[in-house]
């Protein structure tokens, strides 16, 4: 057979859409590279540095060592303190050697996480509009879109869109709250239209919740704190975001014992987040309410 015949790529790559926000960060870069002033909107980066705590905790770990692999749950430390966190924060209780998993970041959190949930030809609910990477996750897993559309300009969810959304094939909804690109924080009454909809037709929850500390007004709650919602949420979060390091690629995924080892599975092909920045990150988590409440007032 000649090379010329031979497909240079997979066919899951066909039709997958370039990512936007990759080339903005591309050429954002590469004009402050040449010494333009850039005010880069590509990514969701706070104009104040990352803390010094963080920073030294960081060059403590790679002095002491922490340089080695770690496996694929994530540093144990770090695992409780995300636990804790969160179960003081939402009111559920949450097994850190079980439940939580430390990934590269909130986007291989995710892309785990589909991988691990969906076949090819399954449908998961993306509302509209949606944070980019949802569709092209998706799709490289060969899993169809379902969109539901937010109510124009006040952006909330309506129970007769998801319901028209939800098909036979449908294993999942995608939750992103607070919502990216709108910023929206879907209150308790959406949470709950989600809610019964997942236990009506039995389908997963994905909670994408990424921004959940920069919350101003009000308060995030979780779909995964719904009575019966627990065993079917799997909750992401950017840790590295949080502390304004994204670079660090620190996420976290917290789902029930069968659904976490399904996604530990996948996440062991990456082996996961740099072990001396989840040992940092741990650290970091002493800090974390009075970090997160001074960077909301």
């Amino acid at each position: 057979m000649s090379t010329s015949n031979r497909r240079r790529h997979s066919r899951r790559l066909e039709g997958m859409p370039e990512s936007k926000t990759g080339l903005l960060l591309e050429k954002a870069t590469a004009l402050r590279e040449s010494g333009q002033a850039v005010i880069d909107l590509a990514l969701g980066t706070p104009d104040y540095p990352p803390p010094a705590f963080l920073i030294e905790a960081g060059q403590k770990m790679i002095v002491a060592g922490k340089n080695g692999y770690i496996g694929s749950k994530g540093a144990s430390k770090l695992r409780q303190a995300v636990a804790s966190q969160f179960s003081a924060e939402q009111s559920v209780t949450v097994d850190p050697d079980v439940e939580v998993t430390i990934s590269a970041g909130a986007s291989a959190a995710l892309n785990a996480t589909i991988l691990a949930l969906l076949d090819s030809g399954d449908e998961a609910v993306v509302f509209e509009p949606f944070y980019e990477y949802f569709v092209p996750q998706l799709a490289l897993a060969g899993a169809l879109p379902r969109f539901a559309k937010l109510s124009y300009g006040d952006w909330r969810i309506e129970r007769k869109e998801l319901k028209k959304a939800i098909g036979k094939r449908c294993r999942v909804i995608l939750l992103n709250s607070p919502h990216n690109p709108t910023g929206r924080v879907f209150s308790l009454e959406e949470l709950q239209i989600v809610a019964d909809l997942c236990h009506k037709h039995d389908l997963i929850a994905v909670c994408d919740e990424a921004y959940a500390p920069f919350v101003y007004e009000g308060q995030h709650k979780s779909l995964c704190s719904l009575p019966g919602m627990k065993e079917r949420c799997v909750v992401i979060r950017s840790i590295s975001k949080v502390f304004n390091a994204a670079g660090w690629r620190v996420g976290s995924i917290i789902a029930p014992a069968d659904l976490t080892a399904a996604i530990r599975s996948v996440n062991a092909l990456s082996l996961g987040a740099p072990t001396p920045l989840q040992e940092a990150c741990a650290i970091a988590y002493e800090h974390y309410a009075a970090f997160c409440g001074v960077h909301r007032s």
